[in-house]
């Protein structure tokens, strides 16, 4: 396994147990072939969340570098109706980053 798999794991991990605290039932992906690494159902409200767990990355100016959604996700995203949502995870500091900040609407209007 390669160093930057092993990150990658690890904030996955990071995040699903993030989500366990939120409340969550957490489906994980683990074959590398599905198109989100986490869907989340929280067992009070039955509501159903998808997610895409990313390493922090940071430009050397000290800004965080910010990733995008595959065309593959933005067409799920229509066809479900539902935000994938990117969940940031900095390794360093043991520490996860939620983001919710959107480009565009679903249904790819900007």
């Amino acid at each position: 396994m390669s160093y930057k798999h092993k990150k990658g794991v690890q904030a996955k991990l990071l995040a699903h147990h993030w989500l366990l605290e939120k409340g969550y039932q957490v489906l994980q992906e683990d074959t590398g072939q599905y198109p989100v690494d986490l869907v989340g159902i929280h067992l009070e409200s039955g509501r159903i969340r998808c997610f895409e767990v990313k390493t922090m990355a940071m430009r050397s100016n000290g800004t965080m570098i910010h990733r995008i959604l595959t065309e593959k996700q933005k067409e799920l995203e229509i066809r479900m109706q539902k935000y994938i949502e990117i969940i940031y995870v900095d390794l360093e500091n043991s520490g996860l980053t939620y983001i919710a900040k959107k480009k565009y609407k679903i249904g790819g209007v900007a």
